[in-house]
């Protein structure tokens, strides 16, 4: 067996029913990457900091009559106009549209700045249309291309000619039974019950029940649906059948079928399976005669595990309120439709249900991959539309690829340099590596494009970036032109190109990476929209590989209760999961996680109502306009999840966490380079981006991972428990009790009260204002460079010496002490270059002097070189019993009015030095930061 039938085989094996599996594990997501977080260290040339391009989603049927709109996103390498607020950059960016008939036509927008744009196309002929997307800067970088198909029609309904209604005449030809509602649902309430509680209700109605001749009775716990379960167009599924009950999460569990004895189990199977067979056989006969959409007559459609129904390509089959009923099994994989391979085929108006309650999980316990609808393969201008997904036991809504064809059975191997775009010349060049030249020859003429990769289409980013570069020749070998993309993305090989060499940016040696041109067949331009999920247990939706693919006006209720446990989960195919919509969907009492993406590239999530989680692989998301429970933006670095954008208000209900907490990160370190990248002083490593995502938040918990922070953000009433990194941003009237949680540079921090323990925390740039500071047991606070108004530091009773270390601050208290300490608590507490106005208060109020255990621990306070400019004739004032603890007073070069302390004590060495250093450094908060925090959270707002 050779490489290509080994591969083929482990495609078809892994995704035989086109099935995602299990969120892996944080340790398998590491041990697939090791070689890319290797790497995060490279520092590339900046001749290799190229512009950034995406897309939004491309209407992939177009009328004659409609305008065409093409929308995109550009920016520079380091997204400045996001990031750092800086709008200098400029682009040329040009959109290629190519018919069926090579005709090409052009249009351009030249020097634009970074953000959204959209090209006006305007109204095309009826056709087949390439559309070709790409940028280039100042530097004359390009950026990798874009490539996507859509078509114009003059219109895209179905003649009445080439419809068809299924006759009761039918039904007799084929066989075809309609009447396969052999099981009842009975449900009992039991809202808010327990699983024990429930299963008592369920037995007790069970021993009064008997199901009809013939038939089974399910009985099933379960609470009245939502009035506003299906609430409009406007987010979630509209117009369906709206349940009045829904089964409690789990129900599977407790449930209770009863079949009568004359029912014949062997029997309705042999059927189910014939009657499959037979829907294929009439789908396969009508498809033969030119049938373009075939109309079910009502009824229920009983199938068995053993059946898929199988949509022809250029057919709809409209269920007509009809149902596609899935016999009671033992097995742990099935598919009920399937769209495959299909052209121009849809699902519409029905219902699909699986057999979740009469499924006998013990036979496979986990019985994972017995699936509802999925569309795979080669599929393009597919849809499913306008269905009710219930009761399935594994998926039930599904996607993914079938499979990959290499040009070449081994893989690429890499030497240093790249190819002159203009002459075609290999030439040397710091970071790049090209490969051998390799046939596109059999790609082309099968799906007219080729990609570049790992053998599998979910390993993460192989060399030191996505970035690459196709360099095409002709049959003779002659150089033609240069086509830049991104590992795993389709590029659409010219005319006359027969060979290409692809170059990647790799600053070291290449070792060994399995890297192939390929192709994966995953499907292009289709559309799941107006579903409605309900009881799929494992996932409700499980997307694994797509192609500018839309979800729009889902409705999610009450899936993800075990195994892969989702609502919603894009998962396997990682990396081949692209430029996709999520627009609209809304979850609704899912008993685990909801809306969770494992990878991708380009998701963007619009006007969605759900509780969210990303995993860091997944790259250059965006959020805009969705109403979150919750959310987790998983950020690993620029290298790894690239470009993201969260913005255009978002509304959060719960607790929101941004970035990963990864160990070798300190986030204070990140949040100082920026503030220095914003000051335009310096440039971050690309392995050192953090997340930067705005917000205004009241009341919903925050949780910062070390790669993320906040920016521009009004935060205000936040919860105790919550931990941030704030930049540029305010922090208004909140109690935090664990302020080792928090990190805040060049921030506004207004009337809040933060505890410490045994932790060393460090503020710089900010103004903090009528703020108290509770010190407990082994903590070092550092402020730096603020400015600050009404603040006291407090250390509490009893407790272990503690550090206080300001540099550079301004200190403004009306008749307050700075730091209010017992002479037990005090461990070094240093001043450099501070001005102290504490009016008619000391600077330091030392509440207790009695003695303790940790007084053998010596204690120092140094103020050097600061200006001491009202502090009630003294900087230490002591109250108390006698002293016990040894303390250290040295006054170095510092103008200060009056005495050192009030009561000197027998154990206190003062040392007063009138040295003064003329060294100007600058103190306290820089104003023109305030007026930045302002305008950006008015800009927010």
């Amino acid at each position: 067996m050779n490489l290509k039938q080994i591969l083929s085989l482990s495609f078809t094996m892994l995704f035989a029913a086109g099935l995602s599996a299990q969120v892996p594990a944080p340790t398998e997501a590491a041990n697939m990457e090791k070689a890319t977080v290797a790497a995060q260290n490279l520092v590339l040339s900046t001749d290799l900091e190229v512009p950034y391009l995406s897309i939004y989603y491309v209407e992939p049927n177009v009328r004659t009559d409609q305008d065409i709109k093409i929308k995109f996103y550009v920016t520079d390498w380091h997204q400045s106009e996001y990031r750092l607020q800086d709008k200098s950059h400029r682009f040329n960016v040009f959109l290629r549209i190519t018919d069926s008939k090579q005709k090409e036509q052009k249009f351009e927008m030249r020097n634009i700045g970074a953000g959204d744009h959209t090209f006006e196309v305007g109204k095309l002929p009826e056709g087949d249309y390439q559309l070709r997307l790409y940028a280039i800067d100042r530097q004359k970088r390009y950026s990798p291309s874009i490539f996507h198909l859509f078509r114009v029609r003059t219109t895209f309904e179905i003649p009445a000619a080439d419809t068809y209604k299924m006759t009761e005449n039918d039904l007799s030809k084929y066989g075809i039974d309609r009447n396969g509602d052999h099981g009842i649902l009975h449900f009992v309430d039991a809202t808010d019950k327990k699983e024990e509680e429930t299963k008592a209700i369920v037995e007790a109605a069970a021993a009064k029940l008997t199901p009809p001749a013939g038939k089974y009775l399910i009985v099933v716990g379960s609470s009245k649906a939502p009035a506003d379960l299906l609430i409009g167009k406007q987010c979630g599924a509209y117009d369906l059948p709206t349940p009045e009950w829904l089964p409690n999460s789990y129900s599977r569990k407790t449930a209770k079928v009863i079949y009568h004895p004359s029912y014949d189990k062997a029997k309705v199977e042999a059927d189910a399976e014939k009657n499959g067979n037979a829907i294929n056989q009439f789908l396969k006969d009508m498809s033969a005669k030119g049938v373009r959409k075939v109309v079910f007559l009502p009824g229920t459609y009983r199938i068995s595990h053993k059946n898929t129904i199988l949509l022809p390509s250029k057919m709809t089959v409209d269920l007509n309120g009809a149902t596609i009923k899935l016999n009671g099994n033992t097995e742990k994989s099935a598919l009920m439709i399937s769209l495959q391979d299909c052209f121009d085929s849809h699902l519409l108006n029905g219902t699909l249900e699986g057999d979740y309650f009469e499924h006998d999980y013990s036979v496979n316990k986990h019985s994972e991959w017995l699936n509802g609808v999925d569309i795979s393969g080669s599929s393009q201008y597919c849809s499913v539309k306008n269905l009710v997904v219930r009761f399935i036991t594994g998926y039930g809504v599904t996607n993914g690829f079938r499979g990959a064809d290499f040009s070449g059975f081994s893989p690429l191997k890499f030497t240093p340099g790249t190819v002159n775009r203009k002459t075609g010349k290999e030439i040397k060049k710091p970071g790049l590596q090209i490969s051998q030249m390799v046939s596109v020859k059999l790609l082309k003429e099968k799906f007219g494009c080729i990609t570049a990769s790992r053998a599998l289409g979910y390993q993460g980013m192989a060399m030191d970036d996505w970035n690459l570069m196709f360099h095409f020749y002709d049959s003779e070998k002659k150089y033609l032109t240069t086509i830049d993309g991104e590992q795993y993305r389709r590029v659409y090989v010219p005319a006359k190109a027969e060979y290409v060499r692809v170059t990647v940016w790799a600053a070291g040696e290449i070792k060994e990476q399995r890297f192939y041109v390929n192709f994966f067949r995953s499907p292009q331009n289709c559309v799941f929209e107006n579903i409605l999920v309900q009881n799929a247990r494992c996932v409700g939706v499980a997307p694994s590989a797509m192609y500018n693919f839309k979800f729009a006006n889902f409705t999610i209720t009450r899936s993800g209760e075990s195994l892969a446990c989702c609502a919603f989960d894009a998962e396997d195919g990682w990396d081949m999961m692209q430029d996709v919509w999520l627009y609209r969907n809304r979850f609704i009492g899912n008993p685990r996680n909801e809306l969770l993406t494992c990878a991708g590239h380009n998701f963007v999530f619009e006007e969605n109502e759900a509780a969210l989680h990303l995993w860091s692989r997944t790259a250059a998301y965006v959020i805009r306009k969705n109403k979150f429970k919750s959310a987790s933006f998983g950020y690993a670095n620029r290298k790894r999840t690239r470009l993201v954008r969260i913005e255009d208000n978002n509304t959060y209900t719960g607790n929101v966490c941004y970035g990963d907490d990864r160990k070798e990160v300190d986030p204070l370190d990140l949040m100082n380079l920026y503030a220095a990248e914003l000051a335009g002083k310096s440039r971050p490593l690309d392995s050192n981006w953090l997340l930067l995502a705005r917000g205004n938040f009241s009341g919903g918990g925050i949780q910062a991972q070390k790669t993320g922070a906040l920016y521009g953000s009004d935060l205000s009433k936040m919860p105790d428990n919550s931990g941030f990194n704030l930049l540029m941003s305010r922090l208004r009237d909140t109690s935090l009790t664990w302020l080792a949680r928090s990190n805040f540079v060049n921030c506004i921090i207004d009337n809040c009260k933060f505890t410490m323990f045994k932790a060393t925390k460090k503020i710089s740039g900010c103004k903090i204002k009528n703020t108290h500071f509770q010190l407990s047991q082994e903590t070092h606070l550092i402020l730096e460079n603020c400015t600050l108004e009404n603040v006291d530091m407090r250390h509490g009773w009893w407790i272990t010496p503690c550090k206080v270390t300001l540099i550079n601050c301004i200190v403004k208290n009306t008749d307050k002490p700075l730091i209010n300490t017992p002479s037990y608590s005090t461990g070094v507490i240093t001043l450099e270059n501070c001005l102290i106005d504490t009016g008619s208060a000391p600077a330091f109020d030392m509440y207790d002097t009695r003695a303790q255990k940790t007084d053998d621990q010596p204690g120092s306070v140094i103020f050097k070189q600061c200006d001491i400019v009202n502090t009630a004739g003294c900087i230490v004032k002591a109250r108390g019993a006698k002293n016990q603890k040894a303390i250290r007073f040295d006054i170095l070069g510092t103008n200060f009015n009056g005495t050192p302390v009030s009561e000197p004590s027998p154990k206190w060495t003062v040392n007063v030095s009138e040295a003064r250093s003329t060294k100007e450094v600058k103190r306290g908060w820089d104003e023109t930061i305030e007026l930045k925090i302002l305008d950006l959270i008015q800009e927010q707002n």
